[in-house]
Order: structure tokens, then sequence, then C-alpha cells
């Protein structure tokens, strides 16, 4: 317990035996015997006990601030407030609890606006060309973060307990924006930085733990199969260490009928052409053949399909 002194401050010169008993004996002897009950509990008792004997000026704005700083809760409060009301009159309970309210707010701060409008979005799709690098705090840079702030939730939605392969789908199109082919699969959990930037083909196939950063774009084509962790990142920094806050965006275009194995990374401006196949663990950082198969890091082409 913090030694208190307001009676020696506020009436020593005054009344000193009262500020010695207020400052001594009430807060040094009495309050200091956690032992027997905690401050915790003793800051509980008292604001009932002023609420009760309608002391509703800054001895009780005194105690409900010390009940917080002694770990009542802005819920506790409330709720012995509002049981302490039937007791020791509404009127009272009323005061208590605007100034309640008053001081555990005081430090809340308010909540960052992360929303954004239908035409912020478009401006940000209508610029994103390949190579556009968004720069720090300009406009393209905050949408793009506030876009980035919803998909999180909307993945974390996605992501949390089963969900049926409907649920899936109507939250996966939440995600990107726009809706998905009725045989469009995903196992969860899946994750984007974006997804309003995401545009699939029909009859794909997402497998689980796959990473898709498209804010420069991903577009799959059709029977589109994609295997675990697969990470397709549009994105990149700029070299220069005093620039490297900007990002360059590209756009990963994958043909129809592409099977992408487990494991895989795709950078951006990179197209998979159709019917391709690139095998697990591969990092894919060059353009794809149609009908070939390519492995290694980075990916080579080791075979066409015949």
């Amino acid at each position: 317990m913090v030694k208190q002194t307001a009676g020696k401050d506020k009436l020593g010169d005054f009344a000193p035996k009262f500020a010695d008993l207020n400052d001594n004996v009430l807060f040094g002897e009495i309050w200091s015997r956690d032992d027997k009950l905690s401050l915790r509990d003793r800051s509980i008792v008292t604001v009932t006990a002023l609420m009760a004997k309608g002391i509703l000026d800054d001895s009780l704005k005194f105690h409900i601030a010390n009940a917080k700083k002694n770990g009542v809760t802005a819920d506790e409060m409330a709720e012995i407030l509002t049981h302490a009301a039937f007791y020791a009159g509404w009127p009272n309970a009323w005061s208590a609890l605007t100034m309640a309210k008053e001081i555990y707010t005081a430090d809340e701060k308010p909540a960052k606006d992360y929303s954004y409008t239908k035409e912020d979005l478009q401006y940000f799709l209508d610029n994103m060309k390949p190579g556009t690098v968004i720069r720090l705090k300009t406009r393209m840079c905050k949408v793009m973060n506030r876009v980035s702030k919803e998909t999180a939730k909307l993945c974390m939605e996605l992501n949390d307990g089963y969900k049926t392969s409907d649920e899936r789908r109507a939250m996966f199109s939440k995600i990107i924006g726009k809706p998905v082919d009725g045989n469009f699969r995903v196992f969860p959990p899946f994750y984007s930085d974006f997804g309003k930037n995401i545009h699939v083909g029909k009859n794909d196939f997402i497998n689980t733990c796959c990473h898709f950063q498209d804010q420069g774009g991903i577009y799959l084509g059709d029977h589109v199969l994609i295997g675990h962790s697969v990470t397709l990142a549009t994105i990149n920094h700029v070299q220069d260490p005093e620039k490297r806050g900007d990002t360059i965006c590209k756009p990963i275009r994958i043909g129809n009928d592409v099977w992408i194995g487990a494991n895989v990374t795709v950078v951006g401006g990179v197209t998979i052409g159709e019917g391709a196949i690139v095998a697990a663990g591969a990092v894919v950082t060059k353009d794809v053949p149609p009908r070939t198969v390519v492995a290694g890091v980075p990916a080579k082409v080791i075979k066409e399909i015949q």
C-alpha cells in the first residue's frame, strides 16, 4: 500500500490529529492488514459503503479509482454497484455508476478506424498494374492496410471450427469479395494478406495452410489443384534499405488444369501455363511453359507432359 498523505496535505495545518488518524491509522494500519482482507476486497467494501451512505463526492471517486488500481475490473465494478442499487438506492447507484464509467474509460483510446469504401477498393484495384510500387503513407498503402485488417478477421472466421463445404465457400466468397463456383473447394486453414484481388475459376481446389499474398493479383484458371502449404506471393519489398518499407506488386497467373504440389512458393510476375505440374517444394521464379513439369529451387523444367 502506498503511504497516504492526503490528510496531511489537505488538513495537516488545520486539524493535525485528524490528518494523522486518516493517514496513519485508517490508511496506514487498517488498509495495510491485507493478511486479513485483501486491498481489492477492502476497495469493494468501501465503495459499497460510501454509495449506501449517499457519499457521492471526491471520496467515492477516489475509492473507485483505488478499486480499479487494486484489480477490480470494469465489469466487476458495474455488477457490484448494480447489485448494491437494490439495497442502497437507485439514485445513489446511478451517480456511482456514472462516476465509475468516467474512471474506467478515462484511459481508453478511441478505436482506430480501419474502414474503407467501395470507391477506395476500386481505386486500389484500378491502380494496381504489374510492377506497381506501393509507397508508405500513400492512399494505396492506407487502403491496402485497411482491407488487410478486414481480411485477417474474415480468415479467422473461416479457420475457426468445423464448417461444411457450403459454409467454407460462403466465407471464401466474403474474403475475395465475389461469388465462387459451386464446385470450388478450400480446406482451412487459409490465409490471405488482402483477399480482394484473388480470382478463382471453376472446380478449383485449395488444400490446407495455403498463403495468398494477393495485392498484385492472383488469377486461377479452371480445374486448378493447389497442394497444402503453398505460398503465392505477389508482393515484394524494394531492395534499397532506405526505401524497404515500399513494396512492389506483380500478378501471378495460373492456367487451367495446373497442379501445384505441397510447399511450393510462387513469386510475383510468374505465369504457369495450362496443364503444367509444379513439384512439391519448388520455388517458382520464372514462367512455366504449358504441359511441363518443373521442380527444384529455383524451379526448372524436368520433363514435358505428352
